[in-house]
C-alpha cells in the first residue's frame, strides 16, 4: 500500500493517457497528499515513526487486555493477529471490523488452547477500549481540545 501510494505521482506523470479516467482523480488526490513529503523527508520519517508507535501501543493494549483476561499468549501472537485483524476488517463485508476481529482471534488463540469464549472476550474488550479512547478523542476534537471555558477567574490558581 505504501509503495502504491508513492507510485501515484509517477503513474500519473508517465501513464496518464493510458490510465482509465476513473483513476485520474483518486491518483491525483494521493499525489497531492503526498506532495508535502516529497521535499520534506524529515516529516515523512516523523509520520512513519508516529505510525509505528501507534501500532506498537495498539499491540501492547491487546496484550494488556489479554493478561487481564488471564490469556497466556506470547507477544508474537499479538504482533501477528492485531495487524491481521485490521487488514481482514478492511473487507467491505465487515462493519467496523466486527466479526473479522472475533474470527481471527478465535482461530489463532484457539490453536494455543484458548477457549473460543475467551478469545471473543479479548476481541470485544480490545474493541471496547478502542471505542472509549476514540470517543474521548472525538469529544476533545469536538470541543477544540479545550475543556469547559469560563469567564470567571480561577480563584484556586496560585494559592
Amino acid at each position: 500500500a505504501v509503495a502504491g501510494s508513492f507510485a501515484a505521482p509517477w503513474l500519473l506523470g508517465h501513464f496518464r493517457a493510458l490510465l482509465p479516467r476513473a483513476l485520474h482523480q483518486p491518483l491525483q488526490s494521493v499525489a497531492d497528499a503526498l506532495g508535502i513529503y516529497a521535499t520534506d523527508w524529515a516529516a515523512m520519517l516523523q509520520a512513519m515513526g508516529l505510525s509505528i508507535l501507534v501500532h506498537l501501543l495498539w499491540i501492547a493494549m491487546h496484550l494488556i487486555c489479554g493478561l487481564a483476561l488471564a490469556i497466556a499468549a506470547p507477544m508474537l501472537i499479538y504482533t501477528l493477529i492485531v495487524p491481521l485483524t485490521d487488514i481482514v476488517g478492511l473487507a467491505p463485508i465487515f462493519v467496523n471490523n466486527l466479526g473479522a476481529r472475533e474470527m481471527v482471534f478465535a482461530l489463532y488463540l484457539g490453536q494455543l488452547g484458548v477457549s473460543e469464549g475467551s478469545a471473543v472476550a479479548l476481541a470485544f474488550t480490545a474493541f471496547s477500549v478502542r471505542l472509549v479512547v476514540s470517543a474521548t478523542g472525538g469529544l476533545l476534537l469536538l470541543f477544540d481540545g479545550r475543556g469547559p471555558v469560563s469567564d470567571e477567574p480561577d480563584v484556586h490558581v496560585g494559592s
